[in-house]
């Protein structure tokens, strides 16, 4: 067994630590198996579990062992946040063969590290923020680079029986990236489908608002004039769901763009408002629990080419 994995499980189990021996009784009892004395247990330096107890106890044991032992395979993923010139920027070959809406390319490993150092030689390109995190099969999971600014959203009169005064309303607001991702490992063990969804919030500035003040009458029927404020805000998202190889990269890219001033959306056009357009690169990797890679370079790529035989051999007709 592995023993990390298995004593871990049985604690979350149980809730017990360090003692084996009743926890794993307790465990088996929740089944409907009693190993207490003259029945016995023990697990040894390397591993092995001994039972002494009747063949219908040790059926039961086996199949409790498959459950304690199981882990969830992990996976590794980390996002890049890339600014790039709206103009004058050629986007490499390995970016756009397979264009497909929002999704801009999928690079195998080497690609994507040709790729990545080339973006950081352009001087007017910006790595915004590389998230990274490892999570299981199936689970939902957010990735944040993000930093909370106070901003002034209005302006309000205030007056009481002895003074007055005009005064700021703030509120924190959190910018920069974020990236939400389910990944669930397919069932041949190579293969990932991932929903990901990233998004970039940024703080423009505040706009000139349609009216610089609004008049407000005081108690003592005085006209004050309130200043009015129009905090601006660029969301930029995409939503992408795919299938990728082990550890290759998938790239987003023509977001879904909006101006948020004041509260309301405006869609920009591609290549208006800014000189600089988002990249986002997505490397999803399988790990075992020390956070090796699980498969090699080489066995994914034996992979996908015994993959694609077996593929033409169906569409041949070469296969019986």
């Amino acid at each position: 067994m592995d023993t990390n994995v298995f004593f871990a499980n049985l604690e979350k189990l149980t809730g017990l630590q360090n003692n084996f021996a009743p926890a794993f009784r307790q465990f088996m009892s929740k089944v409907g198996v009693d190993l207490s004395p003259p029945k016995s247990i023990f697990i040894n330096g390397l591993g092995f579990l001994f039972v002494h107890a009747t063949e219908q106890d040790l059926d039961a044991v086996e199949k409790a062992m498959v459950a304690l032992n199981y882990s969830p395979t992990q996976i590794h993923i980390k996002a890049r946040f890339v600014t790039v010139p709206n103009k004058g920027f050629v986007a490499p070959a390995t970016l756009t063969n397979n264009a497909t809406g929002q999704i801009t390319g999928i690079l195998t490993t080497e690609n994507a590290r040709t790729i990545l150092r080339l973006l950081e030689t352009k001087p007017d390109c910006e790595m915004l923020a590389e998230p990274e995190v490892t999570t299981t099969s199936g689970r939902r999971t957010q990735m944040r680079a993000t930093d909370f600014l106070t901003i002034i959203t209005n302006f309000v009169f205030q007056e009481t029986s002895t003074n007055s005064a005009i005064t700021p309303q703030q509120s924190q607001v959190e910018v920069g990236p974020v990236l939400d991702v389910i990944p669930v490992v397919l069932p041949d063990g190579y293969t990932i489908d991932l929903t990901a969804i990233p998004s970039l919030t940024e703080f423009l500035g505040y706009d000139e608002p349609p009216t610089n003040s609004t008049p407000v009458v005081t108690s003592k029927g005085e006209i004050v004039n309130v200043p009015n404020i129009l905090p601006r805000f660029r969301v930029r998202q995409a939503v992408a769901h795919l299938k990728l190889w082990d550890n290759e990269t998938v790239v987003l890219g023509s977001l879904r763009d909006r101006l948020v001033p004041g509260g309301k959306e405006v869609e920009v056009k591609p290549g208006s408002e800014t000189q600089k357009q988002l990249l986002v690169f997505v490397t999803v990797t399988l790990i075992d629990r020390v956070g090796n890679r699980i498969h090699s370079d080489e066995e994914v790529a034996q992979k996908q080419h015994s993959v694609a035989e077996s593929a033409l051999n169906r569409w041949f007709n070469l296969t019986p």
